[in-house]
């Protein structure tokens, strides 16, 4: 039988970046300004995260590692991305399997509320481990992107008005159109003139009187 000897972690002592990343300040920058750059890229962020949970490992020779990678991935080499995604996805089917295998061990021994945690947990694993794939297959086979053009041959301003008329537009056309007509009284044209006073040219001429159809014939 086997016997794996278990060693005591030690908490590495906490160091101060600012002491240990040190660079070269640009142009125009003074050496504190140079170290809080540092302090806000996010590879130092990452690499103290590695740092921490790893429990060892050089700060600066961690940032300077994931430095290059993003060097490379900028380059258009996605290897190390595509090989991450892979573990990743193979951790987290272990991890489901590992829960699943829980869950029955409790369901035999009638503990249901532990085996529907356990289930739960296992099913989120399942779940992050097939979006892990999707993403990978995201990057392998990336979907086309179709780029639609629209000509516009205004030389000015222009404006396009989409769906109904606005109600400003069609009271000021309303306006025109009726500009444009005659006003209508029972069918008949209406004289806007004024009235003017009776011009007497034949005065001798008097007012016809009422004529009966059937005595004048």
């Amino acid at each position: 039988m086997m016997v794996i000897k278990q060693t005591k972690r030690t908490t590495p002592a906490k160091r101060n970046p600012k002491k240990i990343i040190s660079r070269v300040p640009l142009a125009g920058e003074n050496e504190n300004e140079a170290h809080a750059r540092d302090l806000i890229t996010p590879t130092l962020g990452a690499a103290a995260c590695i740092q921490d949970y790893s429990g060892g490992g050089d700060l600066a020779g961690l940032v300077y590692a994931l430095e290059h990678e993003i060097k490379q991935v900028s380059g258009g080499d996605m290897s190390r991305p595509e090989g991450m995604l892979v573990a990743q996805a193979h951790t987290l089917d272990m991890i489901f399997n590992t829960l699943v295998l829980k869950a029955s061990h409790n369901l035999r021994a009638d503990y249901l509320e532990a085996t529907d945690r356990l289930m739960r947990l296992a099913l989120k694993a399942q779940s992050q481990s097939r979006s892990t794939l999707e993403a990978l297959a995201e990057i392998k086979n990336p979907r086309p992107v179709a780029f639609v053009k629209q000509a516009n041959f205004a030389n000015g301003p222009q404006q396009v008005n989409n769906g109904s008329m606005p109600e400003a537009s069609r009271a000021r056309e309303n306006e025109n159109q009726q500009d444009k007509l005659l006003e209508k009284d029972n069918g008949e044209w209406m004289d806007a003139r004024t009235a003017g006073a009776a011009v007497g040219i034949n005065p001798e001429m008097a007012t016809v009187g009422e004529i009966n159809g059937a005595e004048n014939c």
